[in-house]
């Protein structure tokens, strides 16, 4: 038993001073390289072919929106935006499929690189890659999970809106972690940022507007006086709206009546809500809350040099937007963006020595009680499942875009079996 300890404390120091001194990672090349290994490993496909239930109803409207040409706002309106279905991952149309495609890849990457990013700020290059391998493996397993369906594939949809914005906050954590951050690179952060609301918002609103908010937030606390940095970022925002809204095929003079509409419903569902009392199973998430944000207290009210306050005050602002998300409608999905926030929060917080074992462990130890207590055992182990089983799904997806005619021949096969399986006349399914 000595020596197995004794090599095996050897071992874990040669790949700790291995970590800390090679050069891989340190090149965009091969960052790029490990972001699309990320990809591969974290981008689930549980839900290729379209399926039946309440969620599954309006993921298809949203797809066939877009394929029928449906005006928003005078013709529909709804929490999700014309861009909306960039976050299905079924297949209804090869267009649709690839620009969905290429947005999910782009959320998992932006995570995963700028969860990278803000780990390199303190530590070698290969220790940031790893780390936010790590991160975004266990933030991508807790948002997979949305909402009901009738075929249990489908309810291990990833929530990608809710990812993008944790993304947005990695990044934006980045020049805050920095002593003295370049003017240019708060202003592309900024400005950038604004304009990834702009997009997110039409693809789900109440994904959007945090984004905005994280945006704004990083310009004021980098310098309250910069007011022409505050002003190009809201103008970036709203100046990208109408763009995108464009790009996504709608008319200018819709884009009011949807923004109008679509906040009515948002503000309307948020009040119904509100009235939904919270279950008993909900209390573990409530105290994990309030400790958590006792911690961020302590954080803020020592001040250390290696943990700024104005990062502090970052993550308090997305916690509430989490908190939000997680206790307007308690149920477990909901209460995984809350957990994400602070797993990702966690990870990319500059803690040193014995504080980052101890908060690591006592962190790990509690999410995984509540994450365990909110859902039952079958769900955690489908969870589990989808996990293992995203990269031969990624490689089945991408063969399916790749290959002349796959993609066409799964659409049918999935209607085919619709009509087979519920006795539907074909006409109803075209």
């Amino acid at each position: 038993m000595g020596a197995t300890a004794l090599v095996s404390a050897g071992t874990s120091g040669h790949v700790k001073t291995w970590c800390s001194t090679t050069t891989l990672g340190s090149t965009r090349r091969q960052r790029a390289l490990a972001a699309g290994i990320a990809v591969v490993l974290f981008w689930p496909q549980s839900s290729i072919d379209p399926t039946v239930g309440l969620d599954p109803s309006w993921q298809a409207g949203l797809a066939l929106a877009r394929i029928h040409h449906i005006a928003w706002g005078p013709e529909l309106v709804f929490t999700y935006g014309p861009l909306g279905f960039l976050q299905n991952s079924a297949y209804y149309s090869f267009a649709q499929t690839v620009l969905a495609s290429i947005y999910q890849i782009t959320v998992i990457a932006a995570l995963f690189l700028g969860i990278a990013t803000a780990l390199r700020q303190r530590h070698a290059p290969m220790t940031s890659l790893i780390g936010a391998f790590v991160t975004t493996g266990i933030a991508v397993f807790l948002h997979l999970g949305h909402g009901f369906s009738l075929m249990g594939s489908y309810a291990l949809e990833l929530i990608y809106p809710e990812l993008a914005v944790l993304a947005a906050f990695a990044w934006a954590s980045v020049p805050l972690l920095q002593h003295e951050p370049k003017r240019s690179t708060v202003f592309t952060t900024c400005t950038a940022l604004g304009a990834v609301a702009g997009l997110q918002l039409l693809v789900k609103l109440s994904s959007g507007l945090p984004i905005a908010a994280i945006a704004l937030a990083v310009s004021v606390l980098l310098g309250w006086r910069a007011v022409g940095r505050h002003c190009a970022t809201l103008v970036t925002f709203a100046a990208s709206i109408p763009i995108w809204w464009l790009l996504a095929g709608q008319q200018p003079g819709d884009l009011p009546t949807w923004l109008k509409l679509s906040a009515a419903i948002v503000s309307g569902y948020v009040d119904a809500m509100a009235t939904s009392p919270l279950p008993p199973h909900a209390v573990n998430g409530m105290l994990l809350s309030l400790a958590w944000i006792v911690a961020l207290g302590v954080m803020f009210a020592r001040g250390r040099p290696e943990i700024p306050r104005r990062f502090v005050v970052l993550v308090t602002i997305v916690t509430l937007f989490g908190a939000k998300a997680a206790f307007g409608r308690f149920e477990p999905w909901h209460f995984s963006i809350l957990l994400g926030v602070i797993v990702v929060a966690l990870a990319i917080t500059p803690l040193t020595g014995t504080r980052r074992r101890r908060g690591y462990v006592v962190a790990a130890l509690a999410i995984t009680s509540v994450f365990s207590n909110q859902y039952a055992p079958v769900v955690v182990g489908t969870h589990i499942v989808a996990a293992a089983q995203a990269p031969m799904q990624v490689v089945d997806r991408l063969a399916t875009l790749a290959l002349p005619g796959r993609l066409g021949q799964r659409i049918e096969q999935a209607k085919a079996d619709q009509r087979t399986l519920y006795a539907i006349p074909s006409r109803f399914i075209t």
